[in-house]
């Protein structure tokens, strides 16, 4: 391998994109450089009741958008179960060698 790539390419490692994931809003974001600013500034200046509050707010938004990210997951993915049960049923004679309900109770229990 020629020098002059990069170490990464030479070595064959893949980099990945920095993706946000799927529950990361727009409003999280700007929460969340307000959040650093509000931290910077209560460290300057000692007072962190408005740190404290805006902390808050962002662990909440965060855990209300993680699990509402993944109930929909979960929603997707009994579709697709749903779908492919039918779509097993008609091409076999009996499906529920196919389709096991003892697999998706943890999803369905959401």
């Amino acid at each position: 391998m020629p020098l002059g790539m990069p170490r990464n390419e030479r070595a064959g490692v893949i980099q990945t994109r920095n993706c946000r994931p799927p529950w990361w809003t727009a409003e999280i974001a700007e929460l969340r450089q307000k959040l650093r600013k509000l931290f910077n500034e209560a460290k300057r200046m000692g007072n962190c009741t408005l740190y404290k509050a805006s902390t808050n707010r962002f662990k909440n938004l965060t855990r209300n958008a993680k699990r509402r990210s993944w109930r929909d997951f979960c929603e997707n993915v009994r579709h697709i179960r749903d779908q492919s049960a039918s779509k097993d049923s008609r091409q076999t004679t009996n499906g529920s060698e196919l389709y096991s309900e003892s697999r998706w109770q943890l999803v369905d229990q959401l």
